[in-house]
């Protein structure tokens, strides 16, 4: 997959999970994934690189996710960032499903909440 930092594929698919922090969540994985940054050019990884430095040591709450918003917007417009859903898709279950296990990628297991209709 990457070499020598340099990517040797055509297209990637990826997941991404953010915890209730978003605007840090973002920020960490604009800045640190690594598929996202070998993904991206030298110049394109140091101006998401500057911009999020710029967005961290200038703006506020309200802003900031303005910012990174801003950034997200870019990488998709250029076709660096193909989301497959929607950016406000979220699942909660915490109140409705109890006793339920989570699989390893924080989804509730399939078999322990998916209703069948009894057959007549």
């Amino acid at each position: 997959m990457v070499e020598s930092g340099e990517l040797k594929d055509d297209l990637l698919l990826t997941s991404l999970n953010f915890d209730d922090n978003r605007p840090s969540s973002i920020f960490s994985w604009m800045s640190s994934d690594p598929l996202l940054l070998a993904s991206l050019t030298e110049q394109e990884r140091l101006w998401i690189l500057e911009e999020l430095d710029n967005l961290r040591a200038h703006k506020n709450y309200p802003e900031y996710l303005k910012g990174l918003e801003s950034i997200s917007t870019s990488l998709i417009s250029s076709f660096k960032l193909l989301p497959l859903f929607h950016h406000t898709q979220t699942i909660q279950f915490e109140e409705i499903f109890k006793g339920v296990s989570i699989n390893a990628w924080g989804w509730p297991s399939l078999q322990d909440i998916w209703y069948f209709e009894p057959k007549n």
